[in-house]
């Protein structure tokens, strides 16, 4: 399931689960708009999940150390440095359980929706064996990997299983020069559809 770590982090650390849903939400609650939560680049950008979705991820993040609740305090969240820094930043991938439905999902620090992979073997080890593919072509042309392709796209290409180039270009995030670079590539890994 996404991941919004960064939403605590932007509201100064003080606020609670309601109030931090609220902003993922979208939501124009009093205290969103007193705060001028509204603003933040992280306002809604889970609004196409239910309340009870993030408030899931909030208790699984807090049972993986990344959040904590300032129990002296208000009940605030708060993030925890050395577990939270790596997922933020994107040096650490947490995989976490959507409450309700067979899925997996990669955790991602930026503001796009993280990747969401179907929990059956064969989407999955696909998709890890795209992200092996993308890991050592980043190594070798010294760059971040999510300069060839976010984990959305391979998540999108690991789902729909593109079997020409026709279909891969259709995929978002997959334009004419990372088709022309990576196509042949990417399509090798998928192998024969059917």
């Amino acid at each position: 399931m996404p991941c919004r770590p960064a939403a605590v982090y932007r509201t100064d650390q003080v606020f609670g689960a309601i109030h931090i849903i609220s902003v993922l939400r979208g939501e124009t609650t009093d205290g969103v708009l007193r705060h001028s939560h509204d603003k933040l680049p992280t306002f809604g950008l889970g609004a196409d999940h239910p309340a009870t979705y993030w408030r899931s991820l909030i208790r699984q993040l807090i049972a993986l150390g990344a959040l904590d609740v300032d129990t002296q305090g208000h009940g605030g969240l708060f993030l925890v440095q050395d577990k939270a820094r790596p997922i933020l930043r994107g040096e650490t991938h947490v995989m976490l359980r959507e409450e309700g439905k067979r899925k997996l999902e990669v955790v991602r620090p930026d503001r796009h929706a993280a990747a969401t992979v179907e929990a059956g073997p064969e989407a999955q080890n696909l998709f890890e064996a795209l992200r092996a593919w993308r890991s050592s072509e980043a190594k070798a042309q010294h760059i971040p990997p999510y300069v060839i392709f976010h984990d959305t796209v391979l998540r999108d290409i690991a789902a729909v299983r593109p079997a020409s180039v026709e279909e891969l270009g259709q995929i978002k995030g997959v334009g004419a020069s990372k088709m022309q670079r990576y196509g042949s590539a990417v399509l090798s890994i998928i192998g024969p559809v059917g």
